[in-house]
């Protein structure tokens, strides 16, 4: 009951944050591409990728479950005694098949919208939902011939995309190669764009000094894209084990602080092993990062990612990764290269389904970074926390907060004799919608598109003053996606 309550506010939230949604499209000249770049400072450069990519992964996870719950969606639950007080009303079956398909009894939805169709086959919306329900049970014959069954019978334009989109989705998982583009493009606004102090004092040699009238924080606009390239490679064994490989390209350009102009290009590629209950994901990967037009950091890494799926509502996950990253010194970072050296990170975490549109997880990570001065290395202690909430017509919200303590081995000559330790707070709220909730009638390039917006606060607490800093981020964005 808590949970069903906890859906019904979000509901209602949701409205206002639409409202957020369209008055940040408004207020930034370009709509925006999912992966974020964080503000933060030149130094952060290689985890504001990680986590954007994660960000762009997260979303679109989050996309394509809220458009097959949809489909589902009704006006309340339907308990098998209203069927039985009412057997031959149509409409009260269908809304008890989608109640048990909230419920996660998908073999009693299926002999719900059997008994429903031999009444009536001709109903667009039960043979697609009916489709659905096989397509989840791995029944893609049946499924495909329910859609194909009813694709030619007068319905609406929408229900027309949904039974070619499902169709698609059926052709696709039979390709023993399966191709993806994902196109995003976006805008973002930050309110201290310079990650400038607090205290606007910088430390030199254990003294205070006033910052300089342009490096006083300022706002700050981006204007962001991303286009990634990748394939799925079913390697025909019993176990279901496939190989992926995809290229990211991005691109991110900044109205006033040309030092952080960013150009990103990263390989990867891996098997994912499929040992059920238990999935294993090694990858490798490579990026290449240009900063303020010139070459500032190549990045290689290895990981493996270990998924067990203890029951059907929760996971346990595991990933253990190692970098090497080389930095270039820059006219905007003269020190870069004293960054150079080896990472190691480890993670562990869970995600719980404790409800059908709300899935929550946590996870604790740490960080080893070792640099050619001691002064940069550090270790890192990370907890985080998230939660999706699937909304109805295809919205969701993606709400999360991250803390992260930094312990540096050594201090800074230049800074003083301290050694640097800071604490980090990231909250954030992320909203999307498809697109085809305010346009009836899409083409079909459009049909697809999922439109977002977020809103993250940062807030950097250190024991120099240099690296105590707040900021405030909304972006908005649209991402498109095409399988083939």
């Amino acid at each position: 009951m808590y949970c069903v309550n906890l859906r019904r506010l979000a509901n209602r939230v949701c409205v206002h944050f639409a409202q957020l949604t369209l008055f940040s499209a408004l207020i930034l000249p370009v709509l925006a591409g999912a992966v974020w770049a964080q503000s933060g400072g030149i130094d952060n450069v290689p985890d504001d990728q990680r986590r954007s990519q994660q960000e762009l992964n997260e979303a679109e996870k989050a996309a394509e479950r809220a458009r097959i719950r949809r489909l589902i969606d009704g006006d309340g639950d339907v308990t098998y005694a209203d069927v039985l007080a009412d057997p031959d009303n149509i409409e009260l079956n269908f809304r008890f098949a989608q109640t048990q398909i909230r419920q996660e009894n998908i073999r009693g939805a299926s002999a719900t919208l059997e008994r429903i169709l031999l009444i009536d086959p001709n109903r667009p919306e039960v043979r697609l939902l009916y489709a659905v329900v096989l397509f989840r049970l791995d029944n893609l014959q049946d499924a495909e011939r329910e859609l194909l069954a009813v694709r030619n019978l007068p319905m609406k334009p929408s229900l027309k995309r949904e039974i070619e989109g499902f169709l698609s989705q059926i052709q696709q998982r039979r390709k023993r190669m399966r191709y993806n583009v994902l196109v995003s493009f976006g805008a973002q606004y930050d309110w201290n764009g310079n990650s400038a102090p607090r205290s606007n004092t910088r430390q030199v040699a254990d003294s205070r000094f006033n910052i300089g009238e342009g490096e006083i924080r300022h706002h700050e606009r981006s204007y962001n894209g991303t286009l990634q390239v990748g394939f799925d490679y079913d390697l025909g064994l019993q176990r279901r084990h496939s190989l992926q490989s995809t290229v990211t390209a991005y691109r991110s350009e900044h109205t006033h602080e040309d030092q952080l102009e960013l150009k990103a290009l990263t390989w990867n590629v891996g098997p994912t092993l499929s040992y059920e209950p238990v999935t294993l994901d090694p990858q490798f990967s490579v990026t290449k990062v240009r900063l303020a037009h010139k070459r500032y950091l190549t990045l290689y890494r290895l990981e493996n990612g270990v998924s067990w799926q203890v029951t059907k509502k929760t996971a346990l996950k595991m990933l253990g990764g190692w970098e090497y990253q080389h930095f270039n010194s820059l006219p905007v970072s003269r020190t870069a290269a004293e960054r150079q050296g080896r990472q190691l990170d480890i993670k562990a975490g869970a995600t719980h389904l404790i409800h059908p549109t709300i899935r929550i997880g946590a996870h604790v990570r740490y960080y080893d970074k070792n640099a050619q001065r001691n002064f940069n290395s550090y270790h890192r202690y990370e907890a985080a926390a998230e939660a999706t909430i699937l909304l109805t017509g295809g919205r969701f919200l993606i709400a999360s907060y991250t803390h992260q303590r930094d312990s540096y081995k050594e201090a800074d000559p230049f800074a003083g004799s301290i050694s640097r330790s800071d604490w980090n707070g990231r909250a954030r709220l992320l909203f999307g919608f498809p697109l085809s909730n305010l346009f009836e009638d899409l083409p079909d390039l459009l049909d697809g598109v999922t439109i977002t917006s977020s809103v993250e606060r940062f807030h950097s607490v250190s024991n120099l003053p240099d690296y105590t800093y707040r900021n405030t981020t909304i972006t908005a964005a649209v991402t498109r996606r095409w399988s083939f």
